[in-house]
């Protein structure tokens, strides 16, 4: 499905980030690509609504998790400096 396409195709770019700078920690406002800023911050919110055990608007599935888990994508995102 074109779900799956593009959750495998922001995935593609999250492994591209790590090649080019060894980690991807997208903020929200990733002024580079704002979409996949926002599509970041949209699997971290469904992820904690999950954990929360919430029910999310966003489709996260379990297999997606371990994806991105496989990826290192980082859930919580730690803020270098001023908190």
């Amino acid at each position: 499905s074109a779900r799956t396409e593009s959750f495998e195709g922001r995935c593609k770019q999250l492994i591209d980030l790590i090649d080019e700078f060894g980690h991807c920690n997208v903020p929200y406002k990733y002024l580079a690509d704002p979409s996949l800023g926002r599509w970041c911050s949209n699997m971290r919110y469904a992820y904690n609504q999950i954990q929360q055990d919430q029910t999310s608007k966003i489709n996260l599935t379990q297999d997606q998790i371990k994806r991105l888990e496989e990826i290192g994508f980082k859930w919580k995102l730690v803020y270098q400096g001023k908190t």
